[in-house]
């Protein structure tokens, strides 16, 4: 004979509110520039600038986000920037 498992409803419940709940946090916490009004400006690299060095220069929450996207839009890293090069800059506004 079979052995039968049986879950009571309230554990389901919990389980999935839980879920949820954690689920739903995750994506609160995530700031994505395109989901706001977004200029851009075009910058130009001088000797010795950097990505985090151009980051300090706008007003911007997480400044790691904001380095990565312009590494995303541009299609460079930093150890590729060299003086006279332009850089595409998001600048968002709420």
């Amino acid at each position: 004979m079979k052995k039968r498992y049986y879950i009571k409803k309230s554990k389901i419940i919990i389980f999935l509110l839980l879920f949820f709940f954690f689920n739903t946090g995750l994506i609160i916490e995530h700031e994505d520039f395109s989901t706001k009004a977004t200029e851009f400006e075009i910058y130009s690299v001088k000797s010795g600038d950097n990505l985090w060095d151009i980051a300090d220069k706008y007003d911007i929450n997480n400044k790691m986000n904001f380095v990565l996207e312009i590494e995303k839009i541009n299609k460079i890293s930093s150890e590729n920037l060299k003086p006279g090069d332009k850089l595409i800059i998001p600048v968002t506004s709420n």
